[in-house]
């Protein structure tokens, strides 16, 4: 094969061939033979300096290597900083197991060795003494190291090599469960080493009761320097061994008091204080320092999550404030908080900020015996609030004694307690006192902000029944006053008004208002209410009228609502006696005219019903020669239109009115309704009037037609605030199509069409050019040739002697 090999490789440079030369040194001898191999073989590693084959073979041909074990070795430390080959690992603990002395030190290269070493289960006892002296010096814990040792001891399990091992673990701070068994090892061996019996204690698992050994128990008996933590898992495992070695218990119960003391000042718990302080309490062990301490930690508990995902908890309670939410870290699946109620619920939280409520497993339960703890402290520390919130919350749902209140007004005032908390207990103070009659005094310190509506109505109820105005008065400013009963509200309210002395107040006022509205009142509410209340004019109008039932003055009311109607035009149905009311109080001749005003301005442009009285006040001042504004006189000149006869007095003012307005060239439709000798000697007689109403000042545009054809268009003239009025002379027969159109923004809007005929049948006893010519047009409609050319003869002589008599100047 050999020969094959020879015959078929054409590189001699390569790996292969290297090894082939190394195949023929086995075969052949001859040292001058292996050397001049060797050399060859160096040249190719040369070319290959990183072929592993090829160093290895070195290994055996170079002779500085194969004579010498400890170049040797260091030639392997070198290469396996680069290459882990099992072939290397093989080779160096081949030259240690043949020379342990080899083994100088315990870096990185012979911990990798050795940990190879008892990982395959090949340590000597050789070896094992050598490491023995190696490992003194180390102090930092490695867990290759370890497992080296515990190889070592395997197969060497004596004093001294227990010894190296417990000294490793002391060093290197090694106190977890999983090293107990050496401590525990070396104890029964009377290992005499430093810190054992501390390690031993410190490696004890707190999850488990075990007997502590004599030994240990002699020397904690006096102080020591364990954490408080181990310190607990020792007296914890006495405890539970009282019944076995009592002697002991009772030795070292005065050093577990003196140290339950201790930690309960210092606020500690864990398990195994928890078991230690249930202790103490059963033994009676309590005075108010104790009671003091403990009323935070007898109402810790401990949860256990199963869910890794879980990194800490937040505790809502509801009876406590939302700002002292409590947070917890979970360690190793656990962690502490503090509740002193049943009502509360756990939120976790993950390493991301995600937090669940119910999506992750755990169980929780409380570390004490809370039910009998908190009875003993209690009775040296009555104050505390954690009792007192436990001992409530232990009630359940029944009400509040005497022997509680104490307690109650703790919980009332503390700022520690949530707001939601201390309106559940209020409200059953408040319903405590109601049935039992107490002095409604001690109620006025209670914070009435955080009452329901329901529990303020009761307490300011309650307050008002024991004539505790001033404290219900201060809680209906603060909260209002609409739970409040009717009748409470009356009497409150008739109190505030007599303590502010009838003074105006707007909360006051306000509070009077609501009381009317509430349909039961009182003299001095309603007093109040005419002196000062502003508001919608139909309520001053209901006021007004509840006032009359008392007989109480109601002049300034009567003011504020004359005023106020004419100004928002919000028209009231007993506006008529409330002006009668003010007229006959002696009322101010500006309101009086105002309102006369309102409603003539209202008959005139909106056609509304109005009183007589209010043209008979306006005619009396018209006859007084009080100056009236348009609207005045023109109400009052339409109202005369419309009667059926004038009386001498009417005819004179109708007359004088007339004439001032047509003077100034305004027209009105109602104008013609007046008697025959006005419209002739105002030139009535032969006028038509479109009249049309709408807002004061808009552009109105009238679109008309004579023939029904040809449309004529002109701007209306605005005679009065939204009234115009086009005028036309119309002869018997004819008619105007019209329609409105109003300027809107950017367009014209027709509003209003329709269609202006003249009836007017020709009166026998006029005699004008007027009648003459609509006797003519009569009598063609009616086919009365003879009459008509009679008409036409007699109007021809009129225009004659007309032009005759009459002269232009």
């Amino acid at each position: 094969m050999l020969d094959d090999f020879k015959r078929t490789c054409e590189d001699h440079t390569s790996p292969e061939w290297g090894y082939y030369l190394y195949l023929c040194t086995l075969m052949e001898r001859e040292p001058s033979y292996v050397d001049r191999l060797t050399i060859e073989v160096e040249q190719i590693f040369k070319m290959h300096p990183d072929d592993s084959m090829l160093f290895w073979v070195l290994l055996f041909l170079k002779e500085e290597y194969y004579q010498k074990p400890a170049e040797r070795l260091e030639a392997v430390r070198d290469w396996m900083r680069y290459d882990n080959s099992p072939y290397f690992y093989l080779e160096a603990y081949y030259l240690i197991w043949q020379d342990p002395y080899l083994l100088t030190k315990l870096g990185t290269f012979e911990t990798r060795i050795l940990y190879w070493t008892a990982k395959w289960g090949v340590m000597t006892r050789d070896i094992a003494i050598q490491v023995t002296g190696l490992v003194a010096g180390k102090k930092e814990y490695h867990p290759f190291l370890y497992r080296i040792l515990e190889a070592c001891y395997e197969v060497k399990p004596d004093d001294e090599m227990l010894t190296t091992v417990l000294g490793y673990l002391i060093r290197s701070q090694c106190f977890g469960a999983k090293y107990h068994h050496w401590y525990e090892l070396g104890i029964e061996r009377e290992i005499r080493i430093t810190s054992l019996y501390e390690a031993y204690l410190l490696s004890l698992d707190g999850r488990k009761l075990e007997r502590v050994p004599k030994m240990i128990q002699m020397y904690f008996q006096y102080d020591s320097g364990l954490s408080w933590q181990q310190k607990a898992v020792l007296f914890v495992n006495i405890i539970a061994a009282k019944k076995i070695q009592p002697d002991v218990y009772q030795k070292y119960l005065p050093i577990i008091e003196r140290f339950a003391m201790e930690q309960l000042e210092a606020g500690h718990v864990d398990d195994n204080l928890a078991v230690i302080y249930d202790e103490m309490f059963a033994q009676g062990i309590i005075n108010a320092d104790i009671a003091h301490w403990a009323s935070e930690i007898l109402f810790t508990h401990k949860v256990i999550c199963t869910d890794s995902r879980a990194a800490k908890i937040e505790v809502y309670e509801y009876a406590c404030n939302n700002a002292d939410n409590k947070e917890a870290v979970i360690r190793n699946g656990a962690a502490y908080f503090t509740v002193h109620t049943k009502d509360y619920c756990l939120i976790m939280e993950d390493i991301y900020g995600n937090r669940f409520c119910g999506d992750i497993g755990y169980y929780e339960e409380p570390l004490m015996d809370i039910d009998g703890c908190v009875k003993k402290c209690m009775e040296f520390a009555q104050e505390e609030l954690p009792y007192i919130l436990y001992s409530m919350q232990q009630k359940g749902g029944e009400e509040v004694d005497d022997p509680d209140f104490p307690g109650v007004w703790a919980v009332l005032k503390s700022p520690l307690v949530s707001d939601r908390y201390k309106r559940d207990v209020a409200e059953q103070v408040i319903s405590f006192y109601r049935k039992r009659k107490y002095e409604a005094g001690c109620l006025t310190g209670l914070d009435h902000k955080l009452l329901s509506t329901a529990s303020r109505r009761m307490l300011m109820q309650y307050l008002t029944e024991e004539h505790l105005y001033e404290t219900a008065y201060r809680m209906a400013e603060e909260c209002g006053y609409e739970h409040m009963d009717t009748a409470a509200c009356v009497s409150l309210c008739s109190y505030a008004i007599h303590t502010a002395g009838f003074e105006e107040d707007d909360f006051l006022l306000g509070f009077a208002e609501y009381v009317f509205y509430r349909g039961i009142y009182n003299d001095v509410i309603l007093i109040y209410l005419c002196k000062y209340y502003n508001g919608a004019t139909k309520t001053m109008a209901e006021i007004w009228k509840a006032a009359g039932e008392f007989d109480i003055d109601t002049f300034d009311l009567e003011e504020r609502i004359l005023s106020q109607m004419l100004y928002s035009t919000d028209y009231i149905a007993d506006v008529e006696d409330i002006y009668e009311s003010y007229v006959k109080g002696g009322g101010r001749e500006l309101i009086c005219m105002a309102y006369l005003s309102y409603f003539a301005d209202a008959w005139l442009v909106r056609d509304m019903v109005v009183p007589e009285y209010v043209f008979e006040q306006i005619f009396v001042r018209y006859q007084e020669g009080n100056p009236l504004n348009d609207a005045c006189k023109l109400g009052l000149l339409k109202y005369f239109s419309e009667k059926e006869h004038l009386s001498d007095v009417m005819y004179r003012a109708s007359d004088e009115l007339l004439e001032e307005y047509t003077s100034q060239n305004r027209y009105f439709d109602f104008f013609l309704e007046f008697e025959k000798k006005l419209r002739l000697k105002y030139h009535l007689y032969d006028k038509a009037f479109v009249e049309y109403h709408t807002d004061p000042g808009r552009k109105i545009m009238i679109h008309f037609s004579l023939d029904g054809e040809h449309y004529e268009q002109s701007l209306l003239n605005e005679v009065y605030d939204g009234i115009f009025v086009k005028e036309f002379i119309l002869f018997f027969g004819e008619s105007v199509l019209y329609y409105m159109t109003e300027q809107e923004k950017t367009e014209e809007k027709i509003t209003e069409s329709a269609c202006l005929n003249c009836r007017n049948v020709p009166d026998e006893e006029s005699h004008g050019r007027y009648e003459m010519l609509n006797d003519m047009l009569m009598h063609h409609a009616m086919g009365e040739r003879d009459a008509q050319k009679r008409e036409m003869k007699q109007y021809y002589g009129m225009q004659m002697v007309t032009k005759e008599v009459f002269h232009i100047l």
